[in-house]
């Protein structure tokens, strides 16, 4: 397995996507991931392409983070959910324009897990629907979905241990690990070792289907983001 070390445009907030990326590339990395999302998504045109294209040939390896703002995969509004398939199918189709491999998707959520226990499971069979049919289009253009695992306990993947439930509702799907997320989930639940569990997750999951990872620290409070 050939691991690229990288940095995400998600950071670079206050300048545009171009100068985010040729930033990035100067300190000497080899993997960029684009956000695909605001304050950048207007910019995804015909020249920031043909610069990552410049890159590629560099030797950088891209990758795309899926929207994060106002989608919910599996909403049992209708029009929500539709807009959110939207939103991810042109995420991918920018993804397979640039030559990325790979796209990162935040997992659907209920707010109602705790207080209407037949409404979430509704809007969790609706968001493996809706996850295995952007699988299927991702994997018709040669690219990998990797779900995000995400601290808050009413997204659909919270826990790095629920991986291969879901995998086994989505079988193409991979894994983007995010470590720091993984870690606050951790200690959210009193886990005595975190680290020690997380890697026990992982060793179950089956390293074959981590596809991504995002690297980062916190003190196990919040999503800090320290390093």
């Amino acid at each position: 397995m050939s691991v690229k070390i990288g940095f995400s445009t998600f950071f670079f907030s206050n300048i545009t996507v171009r100068d985010a990326i040729d930033r990035i590339a100067g300190i000497g990395v080899d993997a960029i991931e684009l956000m695909y999302d605001l304050p950048h998504l207007d910019q995804f045109d015909q020249r920031l392409f043909s610069r990552i294209e410049e890159l590629t040939g560099q030797g950088i390896r891209f990758s795309l983070h899926g929207p994060l703002f106002e989608v919910n995969l599996g909403s049992l509004f209708t029009d929500f959910r539709r807009f959110s398939l939207e939103r991810f199918r042109a995420a991918i189709d920018a993804a397979a324009q640039m030559g990325c491999r790979t796209v990162v998707i935040h997992p659907g959520y209920s707010l109602l897990a705790e207080r209407a226990a037949e409404t979430a499971r509704k809007t969790r069979n609706n968001f493996y629907t809706d996850l295995n049919v952007l699988a299927t289009y991702a994997a018709d253009r040669k690219i990998t979905l990797g779900l995000e695992n995400i601290h808050m306990p009413y997204f659909f993947f919270h826990d790095v241990g629920e991986f291969l439930a879901i995998k086994e509702r989505v079988p193409s799907l991979g894994m983007t690990l995010d470590v720091g997320h993984a870690f606050v989930t951790k200690c959210q639940r009193g886990e005595r070792d975190p680290e020690g569990a997380i890697l026990k997750d992982i060793e179950n999951a089956g390293i074959e289907n981590l596809v991504h990872v995002h690297l980062h620290n916190n003190d196990g409070a919040k999503d800090d983001h320290l390093l």
